[in-house]
């Protein structure tokens, strides 16, 4: 994994990093050039416990140069970088509906995202409605290109 400390903040925001997966995302944090005794102990755990991963987050964060988002952010964020994947690499947006949504229940239902986080319950309508896949694809991608510019404009 990269250490990205844009998406990384937003996953710590969303609880979407698990506590086993931090040693690896210290040493990942090592690797990019942060350094700090919080980071290494974060890396050096083996089979950390969430206890332990808890007690040692806020200096690693700190020593990471990571601050802590508001849910909301967090959620703009993890759908800003998954929209332009999508886009950008031509991938099947019905496959991760599943997250914008998810994204949007955890973020407490932001309402500058409303949009995007009912994007799999209105492709099930649209489905119901008889839309073909393809139809409903074209669709959701034009919701994603629609997204990533209002945000390019504020």
């Amino acid at each position: 994994m990269t250490f990205d400390p844009s998406l990384i903040e937003a996953k710590i925001a969303l609880q979407q990093i698990g506590f086993q997966e931090f040693p690896a995302l210290a040493a990942d944090a090592l690797e990019a050039g942060f350094d700090g005794p919080s980071i290494r102990r974060m890396a050096a755990l083996i089979q950390p416990t969430g206890f332990e991963t808890d007690e040692l987050m806020p200096r690693f964060m700190l020593e990471a140069g990571l601050i802590a988002l508001s849910p909301a952010i967090a959620c703009v964020r993890l759908a800003i970088e998954l929209a332009t994947r999508i886009i950008g690499q031509n991938l099947d947006p019905l496959l991760y509906l599943g997250k914008f949504e998810t994204w949007f229940m955890l973020a407490d239902y932001p309402v500058e995202f409303a949009e995007l986080g009912m994007l799999e319950e209105d492709a099930y309508v649209m489905e119901y409605a008889g839309k073909s896949e393809d139809e409903i694809r074209t669709w959701i991608i034009e919701r994603l290109k629609v997204f990533l510019h209002s945000i390019e404009v504020n």
